[in-house]
């Protein structure tokens, strides 16, 4: 992990200002909260007007109970830099606001799914930090939209793949246990909506069948994962080291003493190019097992 070299005043200038907008409480907490429109594409504090400001600050008062009421997007993504380049709070407990406040707002702002499925897993990743267990719950939509994909596999794979190093594996299936999910089907359905190109649930079959295809199609997919896990064989047998370099934070106004060039060595059974073509066969053919039963 190398540190990062270039600077600028503004990112600098950036993160003192969120260390002190972060103490701010609002001026006048029991009023009835207004909507203050704001838009902007990288939003800063200086940007905001006092109505926005104390709206912000009333909002963020909401978030850190886990409360998401509807606002501008550029409110949330304000309080994602502010979260990311804070150095006086608990890296776990920033790690779960960032997804609180991602989990949130994801379904009413779809295009924070492409910037937090990176920016969640770099911090979890320079800070030696587990995912949340919340994540868990939605980990198959944002593995499939992560670059680096095996990271999240690993959190699901804990004990069998090898890109994390063994306290943060013992955590990560620490935060599974929490869920009470089971791994290998949660991994199973991730794989699917990864590298499938045969949609099963568009399939015309799949109306009147939806409760069985959603459930046996991944167990079955699960079942070969798991297999395929123990033997090493095929797509599995890792046989392949693979290096890539992560540059940490892309696109977000970060200052540079958080910013990391992370270079990493690991095995994978995702990145071969018989993959697609396995899975996507595998998928088939456990839906058509399924008919026929």
């Amino acid at each position: 992990m190398e540190s990062w070299s270039g600077e600028t005043d503004f990112y600098t200038r950036f993160a003192l200002d969120a260390e002190k907008s972060h103490l701010a409480k609002p001026q006048r907490p029991d009023e009835e909260l207004k909507p203050a429109q704001f838009y902007s594409l990288v939003p800063q504090y200086s940007h905001m007007t006092g109505a926005q400001t104390e709206y912000y600050r009333r909002l963020r008062e909401f978030w850190r109970h886990g409360k998401h009421p509807d606002c501008d997007s550029a409110y949330v993504m304000l309080y994602i830099f502010e979260l990311l380049n804070l150095g006086s709070v608990d890296k776990s407990e920033i790690a779960r606001a960032l997804t609180s406040v991602w989990l949130g707002y994801r379904e009413r702002m779809p295009r924070l799914d492409s910037y937090m499925c990176e920016w969640l897993e770099d911090f979890c990743m320079i800070n030696d930090l587990p995912l949340p267990d919340e994540i868990f719950t939605h980990i198959s939509e944002i593995a499939a939209k992560a670059h680096f994909k095996e990271y999240y596999f690993d959190a699901m794979l804990s004990d069998a793949l090898a890109t994390q190093n063994s306290a943060s594996k013992t955590l990560a299936a620490s935060a599974l246990a929490t869920q009470n999910l089971d791994t290998r089907t949660l991994a199973a359905s991730a794989l699917i909506d990864c590298y499938s190109d045969y949609v099963f649930s568009a399939s015309k079959y799949y109306g009147e069948n939806r409760e069985k295809y959603d459930k046996y199609i991944p167990l079955a997919v699960s079942a070969v994962l798991d297999e395929g896990l123990k033997q090493k064989r095929g797509i599995f047998a890792c046989d392949k080291s693979y290096k890539i370099v992560v540059d940490t934070f892309i696109g977000c106004a970060v200052s540079s003493d958080k910013k990391k060039r992370v270079k990493i060595e690991f095995t994978s059974f995702l990145r071969g190019i018989e993959t697609r073509e396995y899975v996507t066969a595998l998928v088939k053919y456990s839906e058509n097992v399924l008919r026929r039963s």
